[in-house]
C-alpha cells in the first residue's frame, strides 16, 4: 500500500468518456481494479471516487469501462496531465506570480493547465513550502517603466491579449503576468501599458 495520503477533491475531473479511457488504459477491467487503486491511493486524481455517484452519463460499470476501451480506441491516451510541485513551482516562476490573488487568476485564466488543483495547500501535502517560497518576489521584476516600455515592442492592444501572450509562454519573466497589481499606483491603464502613444495617435487618424 503507498504510504502517500493525498486529498484529491480539489483537482478537476476529467469528463465522462476521457475518465473510463483512462482507467481502461491502466487494465482497469473490473469495479474491484478500481477499488484497490481507492485503496492504495493510486488512482489518478483526475477520476473520481465513485463514477456511478460522479457522471449523470453512467449507467452500469460494464457499459463504463465498454465505452473507455472506445474511446480510446478512437482518441488514445487520454490527457490527464497534474503537475508535479516542482512542475508547478517552475510554471509560477515562469509566469511571474507574485501574489495568491494572482496565482488564482492565473488558476482561473487555465494559464496551468486543465488539471491543477485548486487547494495546492492539501493537495501537494509535506511538498508545500508555504506560499513565500513558492512565489516570485517583487524584485524579481524590472522597474515600471522599462516593463512598460518593453511590453510596448510586442504589438498587443487589450489585456486579453496579454493575457494570451503570457499563456503562451512569450511573456520574458523578469515582467509580471498581472502589471496592474504589482505596479500598484504606477499602472494607468492597459492602454499605457500596451501602446506607444505615439502609436495610438498614429493608428486613431
Amino acid at each position: 500500500m503507498s504510504d502517500k495520503k493525498v486529498n484529491t477533491r480539489s483537482v478537476p475531473k476529467l469528463p465522462y468518456h476521457e475518465a473510463a479511457s483512462l482507467l481502461y488504459s491502466m487494465g482497469v477491467r473490473k469495479i474491484k481494479d478500481l477499488q484497490a487503486l481507492n485503496k492504495n491511493a493510486e488512482r489518478p486524481p483526475e477520476i473520481p471516487q465513485r463514477p456511478g455517484e460522479y457522471y449523470s452519463e453512467y449507467s452500469g460499470w460494464k457499459q463504463f469501462i465498454e465505452d473507455g476501451r472506445r474511446y480510446f480506441e478512437e482518441h488514445g491516451m487520454p490527457a490527464n496531465e497534474v503537475p508535479s510541485y516542482t512542475q508547478l513551482k517552475g510554471t509560477i516562476r515562469k509566469l511571474g506570480i507574485r501574489t495568491q490573488t494572482e496565482f488564482k487568476s492565473a488558476l482561473k485564466a487555465g494559464m496551468f493547465g486543465q488539471h491543477v488543483p485548486s487547494n495546492i495547500e492539501v493537495f501537494y501535502g509535506e511538498e508545500f513550502e508555504g506560499w513565500d517560497t513558492l512565489l516570485c518576489s517583487h524584485s524579481n521584476f524590472m522597474p515600471f517603466e522599462e516593463a512598460r516600455e518593453m511590453a510596448r515592442t510586442f504589438g498587443l492592444k487589450t489585456s486579453y491579449e496579454w493575457v494570451k501572450f503570457s499563456r503562451e509562454g512569450n511573456r520574458p519573466n523578469n515582467i509580471p503576468a498581472w502589471p496592474q497589481r504589482v505596479y500598484e499606483g504606477e499602472f494607468i491603464s492597459w492602454d499605457d501599458f500596451l501602446i506607444d502613444p505615439r502609436d495610438k495617435e498614429y493608428l486613431d487618424k
